[in-house]
């Protein structure tokens, strides 16, 4: 007798340097996940440009869809990215060239050579977007221009991208097109600005929502599994995991990245938003208010550094070492050469020294990034309650930081707030969150995080009256 397979969505989000396939189940009401596969997301040089290596991304989709048939009947999938980045497409539907990564370095010289074209304060007023460099605008008004790229009829973000490679359907999504600088915040729509970058507005794909179904997985080999839309981007996901009832919220969704903010009804839209560096994502029934910081990234980077020459130390082992360090400064985590791979320890060493600590040890450099951190989020948060004259009563971690418990703990004291960690999966879990509401699985993603704010898996970090003396900024 063949053996009934549990029915499950599936869920692939990439990061910038990795992703997972993520099977979700709804039972009693609840969202159960359980990892099937992971794989790295390595860019390549091509051609003297950054790429990112797009038949394998689209091949390891197939793989976790192949594992995830052995042990489920699949009932739909959806894939989630982080932003900016796109794919062009010829008349044929192939694709040109290996979408460009952000860290490519013709990025900035796009950038320089508009930015003589840009009223800064009217872009950000018109898109809600800070005016970055890495923002896709900048990148595809020059594909617009240059001769040799007039044979692209269609470009897509990653998210569509990929979902085009496996449905042969061309349909965007609202908040992976929030990241782009092109979004009309108001609308939800394309702006017709881009039009006076050189962009056809016929080469931008018509636009759906999280839970729009998208076609049907086309594979020789697998079976026709039902492909939705959820939140494009990996932030909107994220935060469509926060554990709470209220409406009003401060989020972290830390990674690689951290992405902190808070959620509005409207864009907020005034000059001084955009002097406080701060963006608008829209492209659901609510809008993040938020910067995009420097993450785990610093972290990471030490890390690899530390490998490098034979200490290998994990995630906790360098807590560890934060821990036991007494006392150390602080440095801005934003600092332009903190965001280039390399070096890490030397250059935060350097910056260490500059703020008056000679000749740190490697807890205390450790210690120093986490409180830095800290202190940036709550540097965030003040100028938060400051442009939406509110006040927020906790704070959520949420995404891989949700497990550095030195860094929750950090930010509880410094913010003077309780700090309401996880879920840790909160990326995946908002994807596949997203999917059942288009399966009619769950009522409404208010509800599901409702049932998260139930969850005994979240950790609560209490603030401490005293701070642990830290010197600097």
């Amino acid at each position: 007798m063949k053996k009934h397979k549990p029915q499950a969505l599936l869920a692939f989000d990439f990061g910038a340097s990795s992703g997972r396939g993520i099977i979700g189940q709804i039972r009693e009401g609840q969202l159960e996940i359980t990892e099937i596969h992971r794989f790295q997301n390595l860019p390549l040089q091509v051609n003297g440009h950054l790429c990112w290596d797009l038949p394998t991304l689209v091949s390891e989709i197939k793989q976790g869809v192949e594992k995830a048939l052995h042990l489920y009947d699949v009932q739909s999938l959806a894939i989630d990215t982080w932003g900016v980045d796109y794919g062009l497409l010829d008349a044929a539907g192939q694709l040109i060239h290996l979408p460009y990564h952000y860290r490519d370095g013709d990025s900035q010289a796009c950038f320089q050579e508009l930015i003589k074209e840009i009223d800064e304060q009217e872009l950000f007023m018109a898109t809600g977007n800070q005016v970055l460099p890495m923002n896709t605008l900048f990148r595809f008004a020059q594909d617009s221009r240059v001769p040799g790229h007039q044979a692209f009829t269609q470009m897509l973000l990653m998210p569509d991208l990929l979902g085009y490679f496996l449905t042969g359907v061309a349909l965007g999504e609202k908040t992976i097109a929030a990241t782009s600088q092109m979004l009309n915040p108001e609308t939800l729509d394309w702006h017709e600005l881009v039009t006076g970058f050189g962009i056809d507005l016929a080469t931008l794909p018509p636009l759906g929502e999280a839970g729009d179904f998208l076609g049907y997985l086309k594979d020789p080999v697998l079976p026709e599994i039902p492909v939705y839309k959820t939140f494009g981007h990996d932030t909107a996901c994220a935060v469509a995991s926060v554990p709470t009832l209220a409406s009003d919220f401060l989020f972290i969704s830390c990674g690689t990245w951290a992405l902190a903010g808070t959620v509005t009804k409207q864009p907020y839209l005034a000059e001084s938003v955009r002097l406080a560096g701060f963006s608008n994502e829209g492209g659901t029934r609510e809008n993040r208010l938020l910067k995009n910081l420097t993450g785990l990234w610093l972290i990471q980077e030490l890390q690899r550094d530390l490998a490098a020459t034979g200490e290998n130390y994990s995630f906790q082992e360098l807590m560890a070492l934060a821990e036991a360090a007494v006392d150390t400064v602080l440095i801005d985590t934003q600092a332009p050469i903190l965001a280039e791979p390399g070096q890490m320890l030397k250059k935060i060493k350097a910056a260490m020294q500059t703020a008056g600590k000679e000749a740190p040890n490697l807890g205390e450099v450790i210690r120093c990034v986490y409180q830095s951190l800290a202190a940036t989020f709550q540097q965030t948060f003040a100028e938060i309650a400051t442009l939406t004259q509110k006040d927020y009563p906790v704070i959520h971690v949420i995404g891989g930081g949700a497990q550095a418990s030195f860094l929750c703990q950090a930010i509880a004291d410094r913010c003077q707030k309780p700090v309401l960690a996880g879920p840790i999966e909160a990326t995946a879990m908002g994807n596949l969150a997203a999917q059942a509401v288009g399966l009619r699985q769950l009522s409404s993603i208010a509800a599901f995080r409702q049932q998260l704010a139930a969850s005994s898996a979240i950790v609560t970090y209490q603030p401490r009256s005293a701070l642990v003396s830290t010197q600097g900024k």
